[in-house]
């Protein structure tokens, strides 16, 4: 790491977020949300296109002659260069070690197994909305990659003959546990250290602000955490303190996506009310055919019409 240009600013590469975060991949929102907490410029550079920035190389630190892209060599090495943790007193290091190991850890497979292993999550939420992120044609390609990757990893920790009723129990139960330990642990602490952040509320927020906010269609994990109001505001907190552009223009995107869905809705209605009484005047009109034909007003023979002569001969009209 030599030849490192302590003038030049950080760059970091990251996969695009979603729901007011600048990514929704914990690497790469743990990375960005550190810096976020140093406080000085940084530049971010957003990837949508898996070609030209791999998974495995994401995130990614640039800086001066230095280029990273495993995520705990980037965090020790921005704690080198720019250290957020000096509020930490000696004591507390080995806690804050212990702490961001377990987050990490505990929180990673069960991740993994919600978005990309739950059958329903994986169809309806999790591969939709990747398929609209990244970009055509690699689009119909990656989600499959990232949820047989997913299955690996879960496969390694519980095993392969595993039934699904029982990992499915096992996730879910493993991820109430946590947040029960890391809620009674942060307390009524704006921050795991007090006042301040560090680097293990750097992690603690990229594991779950993704899962308080990624809609998916079974939210068991996600309703596991809403159970502790403490760590919903912690997100809110962080959100709003170190990401309120990013909040606002999420805020401002739904709130346009209500108006024209509700614009839609009344679209909608009208068009079934005109339908209703166009259906309703056809309804009308065959009923009337129908009594017209019934009463013989319709379809008449001209042998039945009367015939009607004015004149008694023919020379009656001879002139």
């Amino acid at each position: 790491m030599s030849g490192i240009s302590r003038v030049s600013e950080p760059e970091v590469w990251v996969w695009s977020g979603d729901f007011g975060l600048p990514s929704i991949f914990p690497d790469c929102l743990r990375l960005v949300t550190y810096l976020k907490f140093w406080g000085k410029p940084f530049k971010l550079v957003e990837k949508y296109n898996p070609l030209f920035a791999p998974e495995t190389s994401l995130p990614l630190l640039i800086h001066g002659n230095v280029q990273i892209n495993d995520v705990d060599a980037i965090i020790d090495y921005l704690s080198k260069n720019f250290p957020i943790d000096s509020n930490i007193v000696p004591d507390e290091g080995c806690e804050a070690y212990a702490h961001d190991k377990y987050i990490r850890e505990t929180l990673y497979p069960c991740l993994q197994y919600a978005w990309w292993v739950d059958e329903k999550n994986y169809e309806e939420s999790t591969r939709p909305w990747f398929a609209k992120q990244i970009t055509i044609p690699f689009n119909f390609y990656y989600p499959s990659v990232f949820r047989e990757r997913a299955k690996s990893q879960i496969e390694i920790i519980y095993g392969e003959d595993i039934p699904e009723t029982e990992l499915y129990h096992k996730i879910y139960k493993k991820a109430n546990s946590f947040f029960k330990d890391i809620s009674a642990r942060l307390g009524r602490h704006d921050y795991f250290f007090g006042t301040t952040p560090s680097s293990v509320d750097a992690t603690l927020f990229s594991y779950l602000a993704p899962i308080l906010k990624f809609p998916l269609i079974n939210p068991t994990i996600t309703n596991h955490l809403k159970n502790h109001i403490n760590l919903v505001k912690y997100v809110q907190r962080i959100t709003s303190l170190y990401y309120p552009e990013l909040e606002k223009r999420y805020i401002d995107i739904q709130e346009k996506k209500k108006v024209s869905q509700r614009q839609s809705d009344i679209q909608k209605k009208d068009t079934y009310k005109t339908e209703h009484k166009i259906f309703a005047i056809l309804i009308a009109a065959l009923a009337m055919l129908g009594y017209a034909r019934s009463n013989g007003l319709l379809g008449k023979n001209q042998a039945d019409t009367p015939e009607y002569n004015f004149f008694e001969s023919d020379d009656d009209y001879k002139l």
